[in-house]
């Protein structure tokens, strides 16, 4: 969390200047500035939250996924209407089930539709790495590097902007 909070201002920033470049006079290219927005939003917000978590799974799964930054650019998209999906079917499963059958069944193929992404890139062959385990010296050193990074970042003055 503490990475999202640092680096994300500085990250929006940089998409704020990428989307200022693209053309914005007909429908379609507002539509596409929009979509590409967002699209850097996710990326943007996957690497660092991959960024940040990066010692804790080497720890624990002795595994580093290169992929996994590409997987939630298509798998973060479903999570809210999946989210939607599973409130508005709680609440009418607990008023009466059959109400909530035709939302049992878009959710579950929504579920499905995360589960064949999510296999589909954990599956290429070159999608991670198995590692060691990190000594905690070296946990402590890439969180002290990484926080100094994104505070540095967090706190830019505005004359330092050009740099």
């Amino acid at each position: 969390v503490i990475t999202l909070v640092l680096f994300m201002p500085y990250c929006q920033k940089q998409v704020q200047k990428i989307k200022e470049r693209l053309p914005q006079k007909t429908y379609l290219q507002r539509g596409t500035r929009s979509a590409v927005d967002y699209l850097l939003i996710c990326f943007v917000v996957s690497l660092v939250a991959q960024l940040g978590t990066l010692p804790l799974i080497a720890t624990y799964f002795y595994h580093v996924s290169f992929t996994s930054v590409l997987a939630n650019l298509m798998v973060v998209p479903l999570v809210t209407p999946i989210l939607a999906l599973g409130f508005t079917t709680s609440i009418l499963g607990a008023i009466y089930p059959l109400l909530s059958a035709p939302f049992v069944e878009m959710l579950k193929t929504l579920l499905k539709t995360v589960l064949v992404l999510v296999r589909y890139w954990g599956e290429l062959g070159a999608g991670g790495m198995n590692v060691p385990p990190p000594s905690v010296w070296l946990i402590i050193l890439y969180y002290g590097v990484l926080c100094s990074i994104g505070w540095r970042l967090y706190h830019k003055h505005p004359q330092q902007e050009e740099i």
